[in-house]
């Protein structure tokens, strides 16, 4: 069953800011309005963005204010429509060598997948596929359509597990990383 989500308006993107940073919403502000004007609202990007952010340092605890701080002028300086999937990529590549190939190979496949597709093309048993698959399914940069992946004891069923990317712009990251590796 897919969920629609409709992008969320700036009061909406300030609360979110303020709720994860743990500050009042007049003090994110300035962050909240620029994220937004980033992310158009977009919940996935929004939250992908704001990770990103504090991986690079932008955004960052400060013990001494304890409190979190960030860096109004590199903010404003990047850009996310500069890319969303360069952004979704550099994150695919972190994960371990199988995983990123694998969803190479699920993003050449299409937005849904199942398994025994993906383990026909990888050249994996259906075990060692799903297995490859796990760090992206904990982290949802990939869906489970059904139970069917818990089924290790039954062949048929677990062969039968569709996946599916949550966003297009995530197999679109896939599918570049897959072009320029091939």
């Amino acid at each position: 069953r897919d969920i629609s989500l409709v992008p969320l308006d700036e009061t909406c993107v300030s609360q979110f800011i303020a709720d994860s940073l743990r500050l009042a919403v007049p003090e994110v502000a300035a962050l909240a309005g620029s994220l937004y004007q980033k992310t158009q609202g977009n919940p996935f990007f929004l939250s992908r963005y704001l990770t990103q952010l504090h991986e690079d340092g932008i955004i960052f605890y400060q013990r001494e204010q304890n409190r979190w701080c960030w860096d109004d002028e590199r903010i404003r300086s990047l850009s996310l429509a500069d890319n969303v999937v360069e952004l979704l990529s550099r994150k695919l590549r972190l994960y371990p060598a199988g995983t990123c190939r694998l969803l190479m190979l699920a993003s050449l496949l299409g937005t849904r997948f199942r398994l025994e597709a993906l383990a026909l093309v990888a050249g994996l048993d259906l075990q060692t596929c799903l297995e490859g698959l796990q760090p992206v399914l904990a982290e949802g940069l990939l869906n489970a359509l059904d139970d069917h992946h818990k089924q290790l004891d039954n062949v048929h069923k677990l062969a039968s597990a569709q996946f599916k990317f949550p966003h297009d712009r995530i197999q679109q990251a896939a599918y570049e990383i897959a072009s320029a590796e091939y």
